[in-house]
């Protein structure tokens, strides 16, 4: 309280000072009046005319000379806080500003400005709110004002409400309703020295000087009560949101972004240490505008708060001291003169693979070291195993496979791990920093089916593994059982010993008290027991189909507890049996993961939804606190058992208050597989689209950081779709397909918002939605989306769609019966031809842009189509399919034949096709575990892509040519990569990519380079 007494006082004084010059100046300006009529009191300049100045990737448009306190923007007009005078100027042109009006002189300087309609709202130096009637802009005037009893410093307008804070009183909330007559109607006293003021809906963000960020509930403006803090490192100066994130210029410890989507538990989810003073903050489209005192204006790339970098900055003449932001012009308040500043996104570096993310991922295992804590294994779906050994602090891909399993490790020698993938088992000797296939039994089978490897170490007997074969469809005896005493250098097969009803091995465990007595789980539900270490079996009761995960409780009375269903067979349920002979098995609660916790008996964490706990060994279940979502999995610290980790759909979190909040833990968990899509825009190649397993992701910086959009669902139901498009006649609408729905979403504002397009039902159809949207390359408006109908395992009847006002309304072609459409593409030299390729019911092809389609008879096989392509000038088409005669095929005439490509990128699925444009056009397929393969030649040969994972699941490709670049997209699972080029990922190599979207600039159209070097 004395330091607060101490300010006023000084700021009393200096009031009266100001006041006392205030009231000289109007006399001055009264006295002198007939002489300033015809005379603009600020002078413009031309860029570059009055200094230069220091900048990366911000220039100068123009400015607008004396002291500049405050900004605001409305249309065409800025509003600028000049002394004690809000002066108005036309900016519709900012590179030669024109000065409209201003105000006569105020009686307090103005410290801050809002402007909303007819009205602009000024925050005057200790002489309170003052509004200004602007429907004129060249008369602008005074028309009511607020006495506060401090120092305003800011102010926002929200309604009918003005937010004014006041460095000594806290928040103000006024009603100017009647703007001649504002009025208080609430009032909230902050802790500390409030200096600015952001309201988004019925929330106030303050940043509330030495107290940091305060969050105050203003949907009853007549009692505003605070829902959430936040104590910034610094000084919190300015305050800015967007989404779920405050972005606070927090003084000396420059930009600070907190994470606020659960007030309550708001968190620091960034930071960017700015060189100067951050005084105030402005946020558009992916970046955060710093107001950095004398070290001017910088740019900070925000989309990953986790990894945000300075990517722009201009050092301002003075003090740079507030900001206002639209699109990527920034207009700094600055003490020497307002700066018309434009920020120019850079362009990455040519013939490098550059890469951002997205992070996170379906993380549906997550494993604790078990002697260091601190280091934890995260099992990511469709990436591979990511490693920390810093509490989550930042992740490292460890492993990448398609589908890795549960992480188990060697209890008496941790460095050795096992996981296991689709037919192989995997090992590491050196705790995960490399990996390698000698642990999978020569005897084992492969592709005739699918197979998964589910390798579990014994708790009591060094170097003995136990592995796991299942198949999810084919023969019940199809699995099997091995086991190995050296660590998996050789194997027992323990296959014939099991009952022969179901070998499809899932789950293993062993019993605590009995370690010879071990309990497997299979495919189909069945559970038999071993008494002799795996000798010989015996079948015990059945409680539902499917065993995804079998433990028994450490402690009390050491029942088994057993997880069924899971991703391929339906809704998992938690199911445990209290005898020894399991010959009985009760349902607990629907859960797809249990963990017992480490040092107190009955305590049980079930990961269903947001999360259960129970407290009494299972009888009574609560929920976890702190907001959690689609939780899979639990992992405590048996040393701390306060910090809790929680794998779920989009990510990590940690919890270090025993669940009750939850902050995000994935920075560097590159875990995100774009398997629903890549779009790119058609005239900035640095804004790209990602959809992966149900989330969109959008980046303004050509995939150096990332944010996910808000979307509708769009749950995947099928391995591989081409939900995302922009349109290329009208480069701000996005088309988003719902995988679950006839409907597409529509967005103008590069994904903020969305509107639903509602597509007509198939007849007889109930379920099924969009696989594929493809607007037309040259017909404004036209746009195509492919559908599916679910039902039937393998059987998907299709149909396909027109709209041709740009997705608004659509109408289903009459094409006959027909398979599901997952592509559909025209050629590139003649735009009226189409082809459509389905899942099992062959090819279609339109001669009139779409409007029309007829089934290719030549095309016999009845495979599955996975994409298409076009060659840019000659007309040839190709096509990838999956099934016994998968291969990429060739038309040179028009689809009337189609020939083999006798040379095969792999034998493996490829799952997409694209050529890039030039005089030499390039054919790319990403492939099902086979990385990205080229070729120049139209697929007589194929070649590796430089600089990327040789054994990589690729499943979608992007590019674009904006003038003479050409920028190609690759999301993948990643992988290892040598100096020397490729290499198998189980090889020992300096760089291991995690999942995501990588890019590749290289020169266009006339020239083509392949990328040739990696930057981590």
């Amino acid at each position: 309280m004395n330091k607060r007494f101490l300010l006023i006082g000084l700021c009393m004084a200096v009031g009266l000072l100001l006041t006392m010059i205030v009231a000289a100046q109007a006399q001055i300006a009264a006295s002198t009046s007939s002489k300033m009529e015809n005379t603009v009191p600020v002078v413009n300049f031309s860029p570059g005319a009055s200094f230069a100045q220091e900048a990366l990737n911000v220039v100068l448009d123009g400015q607008i000379g004396g002291t500049a306190t405050a900004v605001a923007l409305q249309g065409q007009y800025a509003y600028i806080g000049d002394g004690s005078r809000l002066t108005i100027q036309d900016i519709s042109n900012p590179a030669a500003p024109v000065f409209v009006g201003q105000t006569d002189p105020l009686p307090g300087a103005v410290k801050g400005v809002a402007v909303a309609g007819n009205y602009a709202y000024v925050a005057a130096f200790i002489n309170g709110l003052r509004v200004i009637d602007i429907a004129n802009p060249a008369a602008p005037s005074e028309v009511g004002f607020f006495m506060t009893t401090g120092n305003p410093q800011n102010v926002a307008v929200a309604g009918n409400y003005v937010y004014l804070v006041d460095l000594f009183n806290g928040l103000h909330i006024i009603d100017v309703s009647v703007p001649t007559a504002p009025n208080e109607v609430g009032f909230f006293d902050t802790p500390g020295e409030p200096q600015d003021v952001a309201v988004v809906g019925s929330t106030a963000y303050v940043a509330d000087g030495s107290s940091g960020l305060r969050i105050i509930d203003v949907s009853v403006p007549t009692a505003p009560v605070e829902s959430g803090s936040f104590d910034t490192t610094d000084e919190a100066r300015g305050v800015a949101t967007a989404g779920n994130y405050a972005y606070v210029a927090d003084g000396f410890s420059g930009l600070r972004l907190i994470n606020v989507s659960v007030p309550a538990a708001a968190f620091e989810a960034g930071f960017y240490d700015t060189p100067g003073q951050a005084l105030d903050v402005a946020v558009a489209d992916g970046y955060a505008y710093v107001a950095d005192s004398f070290s001017g204006l910088r740019v900070i790339a925000v989309s990953n708060p986790a990894a945000a970098f300075e990517t722009g900055f201009y050092d301002t003449p003075g003090e740079a001291r507030s900001i206002a932001v639209t699109g990527l012009q920034a207009y700094v308040a600055d003490s020497d003169a307002l700066l018309l500043l434009r920020f120019v996104p850079p362009v990455l570096t040519p013939n490098v693979w550059t890469h951002g993310g997205p992070y996170g991922g379906v993380i549906d295992n997550v494993v604790l070291h078990p002697v260091t804590p601190t280091i934890l294994y995260a099992a990511a779906w469709g990436s591979g195993i990511f490693a920390t050994d810093n509490s989550a602090g930042e992740w490292y891909p460890s492993l990448i496979t398609p589908i890795p399993e549960r992480p188990s490790i060697d209890p008496f020698n941790p460095q050795w791990l096992y996981s296991g993938s689709a037919n192989r088992c995997l090992r590491s000797r050196d705790g995960g920093a490399t990996w390698d296939e000698g642990c999978t039994p020569a005897s084992a089978p492969t592709w005739q089916y699918p197979f998964r490897f589910r390798p579990v170490t014994h708790p009591a007997i060094a170097g003995r593994v136990f592995l796991g074969l299942s198949v999810p469809d084919g023969p019940a005896t199809a699995g099997h059982l091995y086991r190995s005493s050296d660590g998996g250098d050789s194997w027992l097969d323990l296959t014939p010993n099991l009952p022969q009803v179901d070998t499809n091995v899932t789950a293993i465990t062993f019993d605590p008290l009995n370690t010879a007595r071990i309990i497997v789980g299979t495919r189909d539900g069945y559970v038999y027991v071993s008494t002799n270490g795996g000798d010989a079996w015996t079948q015990a009761a059945r409680p539902d189909t499917h065993i995804e995960r079998l433990a028994v409780n450490p402690f009390g009375a050491h029942e088994v507890w057993a997880v069924t269903g899971g991703t391929d067979w339906g809704a998992p349920h938690l199911w445990r049996s209290t005898d020894a002979a399991l010959t009985q098995w009760e349902q607990v609660i629907q859960a797809s993961s249990f963990t017992f916790h480490p040092t107190i008996s009955g305590t049980i964490w079930a990961a269903s939804g947001g999360g259960y706990a129970s407290i009494d060994g299972g009888q009574n279940w609560d929920p976890v606190g702190g907001g959690l979502t689609d939780v899979l999995d639990f992992a405590i610290d048996p040393q701390n058992p306060d910090t809790v980790y929680a794998g779920t759909m989009r990510g990590v979190y940690k919890s270090s208050d025993n669940g009750q909040t939850w902050a995000e833990a994935f920075t560097g968990l590159s875990g995100v597989l774009p398997n629903l899509g890549l779009a790119v825009s058609p005239i900035n190649p640095d804004e790209v689209y990602a959809a992966a397993n149900g989330r969109v992701f959008r980046s303004l910086t050509g995939g150096q950081a990332w944010d996910e959009l808000t979307t509708p669902q769009i749950a995947e139901a099928r391995p591989h779709m081409r939900l995302l498009a922009v349109d290329p006649a009208m480069p701000t609408r996005i088309y988003l397909g719902d995988s679950h729905a006839f409907a597409v979403h529509l967005s103008d504002d590069k994904g903020q918002s969305w509107l639903t397009a509602v597509l007509p039902l198939p007849p007889g159809a109930t379920d099924g939605g969009i696989w594929c949207v493809t607007p037309h390359p040259t017909i404004p408006g036209r746009v195509l989306a492919g559908a599916g109908l679910y039902g039937t395992p393998g059987q998907y009847p299709g149909a396909l769609y027109l709209s041709q006002n740009y997705g608004e309304s659509w109408s289903r072609i009459n094409t006959g019966s027909i398979s599901g459409v997952a592509a559909v593409v025209f050629d590139p030299a003649s735009p009226q031809i189409g082809y459509a390729g389905t899942e099992g019911g062959g090819m279609l092809k339109s001669t009139d842009g779409g409007t029309s389609w007829q089934p290719l008879t030549t095309w016999t096989s009845g495979d599955n189509v996975l994409a298409v392509a076009v060659h840019p000038t000659n007309h040839k088409v190709f096509v990838s399919t999956m099934s016994a005669g998968q291969g990429i095929f060739v038309s040179a005439d028009g689809g009337q034949s189609w020939n083999r490509l006798a040379e095969q990128p792999t034998t493996g699925p490829v799952w997409e096709l694209l050529f890039t444009q030039g005089a030499l056009p390039v054919l790319y397929a990403g492939g099902m575990e086979s990385g990205l393969s080229f070729s120049t030649d139209e697929g007589s040969s194929w070649s590796i892509t430089p600089g990327l994972p040789a054994m990589a699941n690729v499943p979608s490709l992007a590019s674009v040519v904006v003038g003479d670049q050409a920028v190609l997209y690759v999301g993948t699972s990643g992988g290892a990569v040598t100096p020397e080029g490729n290499a198998n990922r189980w090889t020992a190599a300096p760089v291991v990519l995690g999942s995501g979207v990588y890019r590749q600039v290289h020169a266009a159209p006339n020239r083509v380079y392949l990328p040739l070097t990696i930057r981590s």
